[in-house]
């Protein structure tokens, strides 16, 4: 199957995992930068953006771990955003020799609340973003990045940025998007996010109405040795709304 990479810059190898429904392109705003010090590699996901869904029609965290890990270099530092920081946490767990450093950007372990993770996204709200996915998945997907804003200061810019990269690498495959809702309804990886000794650094918006600031202590006490940064008056995009503070906060980590 075909997974579209971008690399730019030199350097330690850094990749870069977006989030549901949108593709690489969303980290134009930091690539810049980040070249600067690592050979940056964005990547779509499977069945987003330019990349194939999975020839096998799986469509789960393991398989899509798997597929993620074969782009790989050995000792790179791996960053996940929301579903992406699900499948770096899964990574980081089961191919320990790729990954010298790990960034969660707006993530825990657990995206949906449950009896046990009360910090989570109700499962009925997933439940409709998927119902309504096959009605209208680009009305769906529009409604999905404006609640990722609720509380951002700068809720309106990031808005009309994620609307502008959600298809700047094509249609993501409507298949994909359903069963990455199923991921984030149903992910709970704390035993695997226990098993990390990769150097961890947790990166949050003071805002996020979807990942609070209370699941990053959790996450925190779970992976062994890692820190958290909390980006004040960021929502769920802190490398958008906040690109200068999200960069200070990542710099020295990066750089250790």
């Amino acid at each position: 199957m075909n997974i579209h990479i971008q690399k730019i810059g030199s350097g330690q190898p850094l990749y870069l995992l977006h989030g549901w429904a949108l593709n690489g392109r969303v980290w134009d705003p930091i690539v810049e930068q980040l070249k600067q010090h690592n050979q940056v590699t964005t990547i779509d996901l499977p069945g987003h953006g330019k990349s194939d869904p999975p020839l096998s029609g799986e469509y789960t965290i393991d398989n899509l771990a798997q597929i993620i890990s074969q782009q790989l270099a050995p000792n790179s530092i791996l960053a996940g955003w929301s579903l992406g920081g699900l499948i770096a946490i899964k990574i980081a767990a089961k191919y320990p020799g790729l990954v010298s450093k790990l960034v969660l950007i707006a993530s825990s372990p657990q995206f949906a609340n449950s009896e046990q993770w009360e910090h989570g996204v109700k499962k009925s709200i997933i439940d409709g973003f998927a119902n309504d996915l096959k009605q209208n998945y680009r009305e769906t997907i529009n409604r999905f990045l404006s609640i990722q804003t609720f509380g951002s200061e700068q809720a309106k810019p990031v808005i009309r940025e994620l609307r502008d990269k959600v298809f700047a690498n094509g249609e993501p495959h409507i298949d994909s998007l359903s069963k990455g809702l199923k991921i984030l309804k149903n992910c709970a990886l704390w035993d695997d996010a226990a098993k990390i000794n990769s150097p961890t650094l947790i990166v949050l918006g003071e805002k996020d109405t979807l990942i609070p600031t209370d699941s990053g202590e959790k996450t925190m006490e779970t992976i062994p040795g890692s820190q958290l940064k909390i980006i004040k008056g960021a929502g769920h995009a802190p490398f958008i709304s906040h690109r200068e503070d999200f960069i200070k906060a990542i710099t020295p980590f990066l750089r250790k």
